[in-house]
C-alpha cells in the first residue's frame, strides 16, 4: 500500500507527500476543518468551489512566484505528472479531481489567501519537493472516442472564452479528456483527427487573439 493510499484512509504518514490529488486532499482536509457549526460535507463543497476558482484564475500555477511552476500538475498517461496551466481546466476541474495534483506550496499559498488552517501534514512548511508517480492502465481509444474528446476540448475552450488549442497543443488537452474515460491515444494519432475541417474551423486563424475576437 503506497503513501497516497494510506493517506486517503486516514493513516498518519511518517513521510508526508509533497503532492496530492484534489480528490485526496479535499476530504482529508475537510475532516480537520469541520467543527460543531460546519459539517464535513459543507466544508468539502467550499474547498472544491474555492480551489476551482483559484485554479482557473491561474493562482495555483506558480505559488512561489519565481517561474518554477511548482503548484499544479496533471497525471499524464503512464503515470507521470505534467505541468498544466490552470485555465485549461475550466469546466473540467470537478470531473478530474483524481488526476489533478496540487503541491504543498500551492496549498499553503491557498491557505494564506483564504485565511484557513493548513492541513496538519503540511503545517510544518518543511522544505523540499518530490514528484509523484501513479501508474494507471489505459485502453487504446477508438477513433470515435478520440473525435468526441477533441470536440469536448474545443467546447471547453469556447465556454471559457479562452484560446482554443492549436494543432500542436491539441494532443495534451485531448489526452486529459481521454484519461477520464480510461483511454489513451498518442499525439501522432490525435493530430490527424484534429486536422479535420470540423476542427480547423474552431481554431483561431493566425494573428487573431481572444481580445480581438471579443471586440467584434
Amino acid at each position: 500500500m503506497n503513501k497516497l493510499t494510506r493517506f486517503s484512509q486516514g493513516v498518519p504518514l511518517m513521510n508526508h507527500p509533497k503532492w496530492l490529488t484534489v480528490s485526496q486532499l479535499v476530504p482529508a482536509w475537510a475532516k480537520e476543518l469541520a467543527d460543531a457549526s460546519t459539517g464535513v460535507y459543507e466544508i468539502q463543497d467550499k474547498l472544491w468551489y474555492h480551489l476551482e476558482k483559484d485554479v482557473i484564475a491561474g493562482l495555483l500555477d506558480d505559488p512561489l512566484r519565481n517561474g518554477s511552476h511548482l503548484g499544479l500538475r496533471a497525471i499524464a498517461p503512464g503515470g507521470q505528472p505534467t505541468y498544466i496551466e490552470g485555465w485549461r481546466l475550466h469546466g473540467l476541474f470537478r470531473t478530474m479531481g483524481e488526476v489533478i495534483l496540487l503541491s504543498k506550496e500551492a496549498v499553503l499559498d491557498f491557505v494564506r489567501r483564504h485565511k484557513l488552517r493548513p492541513p496538519s501534514w503540511w503545517a510544518d512548511a518543511s522544505k523540499g519537493e518530490t514528484q509523484p508517480s501513479l501508474q494507471v492502465k489505459l485502453k487504446s481509444a477508438p477513433d470515435p472516442i478520440v473525435i468526441e474528446a477533441i470536440r469536448c476540448v474545443y467546447d471547453a475552450a469556447e465556454a471559457a472564452g479562452t484560446k482554443p488549442p492549436n494543432i500542436k497543443e491539441l494532443p495534451a488537452a485531448v489526452q486529459l479528456f481521454l484519461r477520464q474515460k480510461g483511454f489513451y491515444s498518442s499525439g501522432r494519432h490525435i493530430m490527424p483527427l484534429g486536422g479535420r475541417e470540423e476542427f480547423k474551423r474552431r481554431r483561431r486563424r493566425p494573428g487573431k487573439t481572444v481580445a480581438s475576437e471579443r471586440q467584434k
